[in-house]
């Protein structure tokens, strides 16, 4: 296969002077300068500037989960509207209650009641 000189890497790229290729960024990351070093991000993810990584936004109904040096934004539970992992809520949708044993959001009862077990 015939290389081809780049004036710049495309945007998910980053040029590596040791091996003088255009090498991908970190999973997430829409510019990176450097396999840990990401400028911006995809629409999904949110850019932490203090790491200059990317993670999903755990306000959004997800977490992060990392992976094999890939960044997946998985879903909470189910009622559960922000959580820290797919076990734990710490806040519920409306409709549900936190259950402070089990860190899980279970439906209300149909009185409407909003109070924490």
């Amino acid at each position: 296969m015939k290389k081809t000189c780049l004036a710049t890497c495309p945007t998910d790229r980053y040029y590596l002077s040791a091996t003088k290729e255009c090498e991908p960024c970190p999973y997430g990351c829409k510019t990176c300068t450097a396999s840990n070093n990401c400028t911006a991000c995809y629409t999904s993810l949110t850019f932490d500037a203090a790491t200059n990584k990317c993670y999903c936004d755990n306000t959004n109904g997800s977490f992060s989960l990392s992976e094999l040096g890939r960044v997946l934004c998985v879903n909470c539970s189910n009622g559960c509207a922000v959580c820290s992992n797919e076990k734990e809520c710490t806040t519920c949708k409306t409709s549900h209650r936190l259950n402070k044993f089990t860190k899980g959001c279970e439906l209300l009862p149909e009185s409407g009641l909003n109070s924490n077990i």
